[in-house]
């Protein structure tokens, strides 16, 4: 989506419009259509929370390259956002770097002492 022509109003619009798509096709299990939004809303856009979801989507789909990058994408414009370290935990222990994966869990329960997620 060529988003260089519209303004900044215009591009909040679309990529809202385009991560609700996305939400609802997260919703329906339907991860791909979900990634698809998800990505229009990122081409117009990018925002934490549009890698957030798209990063869970791949998740689902065990692509875990594609949610790794988007983990990280997140945790450069937000270090201690605690989605992106659980999710990117989640991927490394898929992935067999189980002391990276725990490192990220130690992190978020050093902020969150009582996350449930993070220490199961």
């Amino acid at each position: 989506m060529d988003a260089t022509a519209l303004t900044e109003r215009e591009k909040v619009l679309v990529a809202s419009r385009e991560k609700d798509k996305g939400n609802e096709a997260f919703k329906a299990n339907d991860y791909e259509e979900a990634v698809l939004y998800y990505t229009r809303s990122l081409s117009v856009l990018p925002t934490v929370a549009g890698y957030n979801n798209r990063a869970q989507s791949e998740i689902k789909l065990q692509h875990w390259h594609n949610a790794l990058n988007d983990c990280q994408k997140v945790l450069e414009m937000e270090p201690d956002n605690m989605k992106a370290l659980l999710r990117r935990a989640t991927v490394l222990e898929q992935q067999g770097n189980y002391q990276n994966a725990a490192e990220d869990l130690r992190n978020v329960l050093q902020t969150e002492p009582q996350n449930i997620t993070a220490t199961v």
